[in-house]
């Protein structure tokens, strides 16, 4: 089991606990996984095909990854993603 910090458009970010399943990271997002460094220790999972899919623009997860990051984010520890 992994805590990971869902980070929405929309509302508060919220901590959830998972088992670390790619297909639970997928569902979360919404789409398939890229990877953004955001410091040494932890990892932005966010939608690859956020563009296409014309999600919004996540500003929580922007400012945490110094880029625009569209739709829904999943903050992580590094080494709680493999």
């Amino acid at each position: 089991m992994i805590d990971i910090t869902v980070i929405p458009v929309d509302g508060q970010p919220h901590r959830k606990t998972l088992n670390g399943s790619l297909e639970e990271f997928q569902t979360i997002i919404d789409g398939y996984i890229e990877v953004a460094n955001v410091s040494l220790y932890e990892l932005l999972l966010v939608d690859e095909d956020g563009i296409m899919k014309k999600k919004s623009i996540n500003k929580i997860a922007s400012i945490l990854a110094k880029t625009n990051i569209l739709g829904t984010a999943i903050l992580i520890k590094k080494e709680d993603f493999k």
